[in-house]
């Protein structure tokens, strides 16, 4: 199993703050239902029940992504997937859209 970095909440949170330098691509891999309830700004959603190489064919192989689901599981294994198919700034978000909840946007409904 490859190694996967990991990103907190409060560093992503920070990252997207910072004007001076580039966002990374957000990938969401939960479910539509799932982001109906809600997301972070700004992330796309790619279901991991629909994740191809023709899904992800638009993302830049040497831009930062970070991956996000609800905790952290499903991610983990989209990010490790990506990997391998050459991605080189592939991060999890530490703890999913339920810690960015509590942590960063209070306003994002847990369920």
């Amino acid at each position: 199993m490859t190694k996967i970095p990991t990103l907190s909440v409060d560093t992503l949170k920070d990252w997207l703050e910072d004007e001076k330098t580039n966002s990374p691509c957000l990938l969401d891999v939960r479910e539509r239902w799932e982001t109906d309830i809600g997301h972070i700004k700004d992330s796309h959603l790619l279901p991991l029940s629909t994740l191809s190489e023709k899904a992800v064919s638009d993302i830049p192989k040497g831009s930062p992504v970070v991956v996000i689901c609800h905790h952290g599981i499903r991610s983990a294994l989209v990010a490790e997937w990506l990997i391998n198919q050459g991605y080189t700034e592939v991060i999890n978000l530490e703890g999913g859209v339920d810690a960015w909840s509590l942590r960063a946007e209070p306003t994002i409904e847990r369920y």
